[in-house]
């Protein structure tokens, strides 16, 4: 049953595709150990919704309405295979019956209705997979078993408050009580479980159980009196409040794993797409990899966000015409939510679409860069079919050539968090001044050019012995660090990937990266330094129609194995959630292949159910030329051979 999901049938891919690409692609069961469930990584386009208990139930006449009990039956319609709905929405009681009868859901008091194994057995019915949200935060019962002391409290004593309920610390006995009802839910047989929100107050709490751990982690201090970045001990407690996390979810998906190796883990990362985090969380970026079960949440507009990069936000700032292009932001903050986790896909929520072209291209963009959409249903118009055929009829044609592939990477970019947080006690410019703007204009570089690019956290860099060597074997060629004064364990790390082969690109901070017009020109130098002693990158998208460097087309290539690869290409996504034009058609867009080995390849337009033809040069150049296309395009290629 495992490897079936990953094995794609002749029904289930274009009859034209499936005899080039058959021989090429291999169906692996992956090995055991703390890996991510194959279905999950076999079906990349999920569906949304809430189905709050309180608001479609009704305790006294014991009855739901429609969509609640049928939600299952009205995904499948519109041919979705994996589906997010609630199990707990907020401070609620129970939704099954566990535990005191006082901590039930007055609906389940009134009926004795186990809501969430229901909702999986019929999901089961339908062949589906479905993810339940358990909200982790706050629950009315606990709350007041524990006479308040489970909560997180401000530095004053005051009681934190979330946005459904009095907020539950993650230091606090609550952790154990909320990892009972995961493993009950485990048992039901759930397919995946949804952490919505980051568990803790980003600015730290200070309730008895963190005095008490944070005294024994700190070596005897006291938690700071105050909420201040210029107070070594406060910047400790943003230390441990970020292990407190990790550890919280590291015990979570550990519990789970050991119940069921077929449950994913999806864990909000709050702004990690942020590259300049305005909540001053250190090594964020490791709660996507808690474990290898573990994928990040997030969503479509988080990088772009107010909370995020406020420098380019305001007119009155100097920095406001400036500003980097909101689409490298967004790629960028992507990139990190799926690199984090070695290139595991991200599950990115895909809220407020309102017209089917908006609806599949937010679905497109998302899978091109290697994650799993989830756009929102809207509880009151599910099925609806008018929004999401289209976008579901999309993803059955993409999903054979998704499954289990990984990124391509090429070029990489150190994003150096620790390097960062040197200036959070300074000021949101001095971070930028100092390790931001060239960490994005190196990926702006490489993104305006639509190579395979890559992100590199600290801790994979350092992370042991071998850090370095695993990145030349994972495909890099080239390094770019954007930051000075690296640590003994990331040179190490560095030194490892050159004696591999790879070259190192080091950059510097300076003036010259805050004015929009130099950048570009330390952007153009530094390609052609690449260019010149790297050579060409293995995949390229060339667009001949004139159009200048900042063309805001995005590639990616994703790699089933050494000889099958997609290609997915996407024309100024903007537009779907900012108020930009829809872009125009895009012609004369080439795939550049070089280096290839194999002596024949063979390319399909993977929408239009289309062979293309690539065209050799005779010397491991191949180029395939594309049709226009208006807001995306998917080809696959295959080689004869492994491709490199």
């Amino acid at each position: 049953n495992r490897s079936s999901d990953l094995c794609p049938t002749r029904t289930q891919m274009s009859l034209l595709h499936f005899l080039q690409l058959s021989a090429a692609l291999t169906c692996v069961v992956l090995p055991s150990g703390h890996s991510l469930p194959l279905w999950y990584d076999t079906r990349r386009t999920h569906a949304h919704t809430r189905l709050i208990l309180s608001a479609f139930c009704n305790a006294t006449s014991k009855t739901c309405r429609p969509v609640f009990e049928n939600a299952a039956d009205l995904f499948s319609e519109l041919g979705v295979k994996a589906f997010v709905r609630h199990s707990k929405t907020g401070d609620e009681g129970m939704w099954w019956p566990t535990g005191p009868r006082e901590s039930w859901h007055p609906f389940v008091q009134a009926t004795g209705r186990n809501m969430p194994k229901e909702f999986i057995e019929k999901a089961h019915a339908n062949g589906q997979k479905i993810i339940l949200y358990h909200w982790p935060q706050s629950s009315s019962y606990y709350l007041h078993l524990s006479n308040m002391t489970w909560a997180n409290r401000n530095p004053n004593g005051t009681l934190v408050p979330s946005k459904r309920g009095t907020a539950l610390c993650v230091n606090s006995p609550w952790r154990q009580a909320y990892i009972g009802q995961l493993l009950q839910l485990v048992e039901f047989g759930v397919d995946g479980l949804y952490f919505d929100h980051y568990p803790q107050p980003p600015q730290g709490c200070w309730c008895q159980y963190c005095r008490d751990k944070f005294r024994k982690w700190s070596g005897g201090l006291d938690l700071p009196k105050a909420i201040n970045l210029r107070d070594p001990v406060y910047l400790k407690l943003l230390q441990f409040t970020t292990i407190s996390v990790q550890e919280h979810f590291q015990e979570i998906t550990s519990a789970i794993y050991a119940k069921s190796r077929d449950v994913a883990t999806i864990v909000s990362v709050f702004r990690v797409p942020c590259v300049d985090d305005g909540y001053q969380i250190y090594e964020k970026t490791r709660l996507v990899n808690v474990t290898e079960s573990t994928v990040a949440k997030t969503e479509f507009e988080i990088p772009g966000s107010k909370v995020c990069t406020s420098l380019f936000k305001d007119k009155k700032k100097a920095l406001y015409r400036d500003r980097f292009d909101l689409d490298i932001l967004l790629s960028l903050g992507y990139s990190i939510s799926r690199d984090a986790a070695t290139g595991r896909p991200p599950h990115i929520w895909l809220p407020h679409l309102t017209n089917s072209s908006q609806a599949t291209t937010a679905a497109f963009v998302h899978l091109a860069y290697g994650n799993v959409a989830n756009p929102d249903h809207s509880e009151g118009r599910i099925p609806d079919h008018k929004l999401y055929d289209y976008t579901y009829e999309m993803a059955g044609l993409l999903n054979p050539f998704l499954s289990e592939t990984r990124p391509l990477r090429w070029a990489g970019v150190l994003f150096s968090e620790e390097a960062r947080n040197r200036y959070f006690h300074v000021s949101d410019l001095a971070e930028w001044e100092n390790v931001l703007f060239p960490t994005v204009s190196a990926w702006e570089m490489l993104i305006r050019r639509r190579v395979p690019a890559g992100v590199i956290t600290d801790w994979q860099l350092s992370i042991n012995e071998t850090s370095g060597s695993a990145l030349y074997d994972e495909g890099y060629r080239a390094v770019i660090v954007p930051i000075a004064n690296l640590t003994v364990s990331q040179e190490r790390g560095i030194a490892q990937f050159e004696k591999n082969g790879g070259r190192v690109y080091r950059l510097h901070a300076g003036k010259v990266w805050e004015n929009s017009d130099a950048r570009r020109s330390q952007e153009e130098a530094l390609w052609l330094q690449i260019a010149k002693e790297v050579g060409n990158p293995p995949v390229r998208i060339s667009i001949n129609t004139g159009a200048n460097s900042t063309l805001r087309v995005h590639a990616s290539v994703l790699k089933s194995n050494e000889s099958a690869y997609t290609i997915l290409i996407t024309n100024d996504f903007l537009w779907v959630y900012y108020r930009y034009s829809i872009p125009g058609e895009v012609s004369g867009a080439v795939v550049e292949l070089s280096g290839v080995r194999a002596h024949s390849v063979s390319a399909t337009d993977v929408l239009g159910h289309g062979f293309l033809k690539p065209e050799s040069s005779g010397d491991g150049t191949w180029t395939i030329v594309l049709p226009p296309f208006a807001q995306y395009f998917a080809a696959s290629f295959v080689c004869s051979e492994g491709c490199w």
